[in-house]
């Protein structure tokens, strides 16, 4: 895990470039996590606290004061210098200037939103005629405020399991073949060691603070993470867990934890079909590709567009990202799980004082930067990425463009393929398409990630116009005879798996592989009426409960029921 101490000596503040030489910061590109929420094993549905909002807000403010506040504004967060990005808005927003994505989950959106609330604030525009919009005044002349004093509206960009953009945010959700892997990590000797070694403990565990967790939940380190999310989640909010808990126990189970979670995310040795494609990085090399893509924006923009992106999602791309760029190799600390709120950064800005033209890519350099969790006591601080050496915190734009193409995935195809998806998507990106006049399928050459939004947006609003059609004029409406409880996508943790997306299956793994609730497993950490399988795991299993929105989502699942239409006035 984490600690301040190792975090200090294993990164520097400012870079040797950085702080010989006045820079310019053009844009800035940020993957955080979310917030303090209800843990998996909880009932209902997830639920971002009043504990998680105000993390995500004071992150929020805490950029706004690096990239956007004046230097008055900014003393009320010392974790980090004044850094402003040039030219961006320092009132008012300007949505050609930020760009804002979250994983389609409630605590993940929710997150974004506080988040968002913190970097723009409620203006007041009323009280601060300098920043009055023309648009607030009518013709005669009254001025009309936005509600609650000026709140400022920024759209948040959400993706499903139906959005092919989804993969940049989350590439292991509906991939079939990191499914596989992790089965096979569940039958590996490793991990039968490490389950058979810490059975006392987590038993000890389970009688002190996990009452509450559903029937026949598998207590071991084969649940490490979703046990550990319980205890921390109770540690924070319930005193009598804190009375059970030691503090020395807590640690011991977020340690397992983290052990577990970048095995499953972090292990680039790893394949699936392919030799070498490290499956279980998966979601980190999508990031990778969004990362770049978002910073490429700006750079062809001349910087007119892209100032500023911020993308909420979940822990798997933090962890797969640490391995493939390095970071865990030099500084052990990167293969433990981020605290709730951590944000990756990386910085674009160039070491000229001239602001009259945009600086020449060979003059454009890139750092990274993480703030592991919100509280007073983390700062921003710069590491060197891709064994660079700890003092080389700042690299050229094209040897960063260089190296993280070594292991980005900037293609919907490729992801498809890599993954063995059945994701409704893939079959047009992959050109298993069967068009209705008999002709060829045509190629999509794996399409980028821009094309991808709008390819789409625009399949699905085609498909959503035919359906509502259909209801309109014959009168047809669809019934759904399931419970619904939580939203969810699939994946190790909190990405949950949508139920009303295709199940996932694969060739290699048994048939009993399906999709999972909460942290997808090979085998479900809720066994219910399943006996064990051969290696002491139950089959995966979808999620019986959605929220109320997740069953609208239009998909195929080739395995499932048919539609049942219920015809009735």
């Amino acid at each position: 895990m984490f600690t301040l101490l190792g975090a200090t000596i294993a990164g520097l503040t400012l870079s040797h470039a950085a702080r010989a030489t006045a820079y310019t910061l053009h844009s800035s590109v940020i993957f955080s996590l979310y917030g303090d929420r209800t843990p998996i094993l909880s009932p209902g549905d997830f639920v971002l606290t009043s504990l998680g909002a105000q993390q995500l807000y004071d992150s929020g403010a805490a950029f706004r004061a690096r990239y956007i506040a004046s230097p008055a504004e900014n003393k009320a967060h010392n974790f980090t210098e004044s850094s402003p990005i040039l030219g961006i808005s320092t009132n008012n927003i300007d949505n050609s200037q930020i760009y804002v994505a979250a994983v389609d989950l409630y605590h993940v959106v929710n997150s974004a939103q506080a988040f968002l609330q913190g970097l723009y604030p409620a203006i007041g525009f009323l009280t601060s005629s300098p920043f009055l919009p023309s648009e607030s005044v009518l013709a005669n002349g009254t001025a009309i405020d936005y509600p609650l004093n000026g709140y400022q509206y920024c759209p948040v960009h959400t993706y499903r399991p139906t959005d092919p953009n989804l993969i940049w945010l989350a590439g292991d959700i509906n991939c079939e073949e990191y499914l596989v892997s992790a089965y096979k990590y569940y039958s590996s000797d490793e991990f039968m060691s490490i389950e058979n070694s810490t059975q006392p403990f987590y038993q000890d565990i389970a009688a002190k603070g996990l009452r509450g967790i559903p029937p026949n939940t598998i207590v071991g380190y084969y649940n490490a993470y979703d046990i550990y999310d319980y205890v921390n989640y109770g540690y924070t909010h319930n005193a009598s867990v804190r009375e059970n808990i030691s503090s020395d126990e807590l640690v011991q189970l977020r340690a397992l934890a983290s052990r577990q979670m970048f095995d499953l995310n972090g292990n680039k040795s790893a394949s699936g079909i392919i030799e070498g494609d490290m499956i279980r990085t998966i979601a980190g090399q999508t990031l990778a590709a969004k990362v770049l893509g978002l910073l490429e924006k700006h750079v062809d923009s001349k910087g007119v567009l892209g100032q500023l992106s911020v993308m909420f999602g979940d822990l798997e791309p933090f962890l797969a990202f640490f391995a493939l760029s390095g970071l865990s190799n030099v500084n052990s600390n990167f293969k433990g799980l981020p605290n709730l709120g951590s944000a990756m950064v990386f910085e674009l800005f160039s070491l000229d004082s001239d602001n009259q033209t945009y600086p020449s890519e060979s003059d454009l350099w890139v750092r990274f930067l993480f703030r592991n969790g919100t509280s007073d006591d983390q700062n921003l601080i710069a590491y060197s990425l891709f064994g660079e050496g700890r003092s080389n915190t700042d690299m050229k734009w094209t040897d960063f463009q260089n190296q993280m193409a070594n292991f980005m995935r900037p293609k919907v195809r490729d992801w498809c393929n890599t993954c063995a998806s059945i994701s409704t998507f893939c079959a047009f990106y992959t050109g298993n398409f069967t068009f209705s006049d008999g002709l060829d399928s045509p190629s999509h050459e794996g399409l980028t990630p821009q094309v991808a939004g709008v390819i789409g947006a625009a399949v699905t609003l085609a498909v959503v116009g035919l359906a509502v059609a259909a209801m309109f004029l014959g009168g047809i409406r669809f019934s759904r005879t399931s419970s619904r409880r939580r939203s969810e996508l699939g994946g190790f943790k909190g990405s949950q798996k949508l139920a009303s997306d295709a199940d996932l299956t694969s060739g290699k793994a048994p048939t009993s592989v399906m999709a999972a609730r909460g942290h997808e497993r090979v085998g479900s950490w809720e066994l219910g009426e399943n006996k064990a399988e051969e290696h002491g795991f139950g089959s995966l299993h979808r999620p019986r409960d959605l929220p109320p929105h997740d069953g609208d989502d239009i998909s195929v699942n080739p395995m499932g029921e048919p539609v049942k239409v219920d015809d009735r006035v």
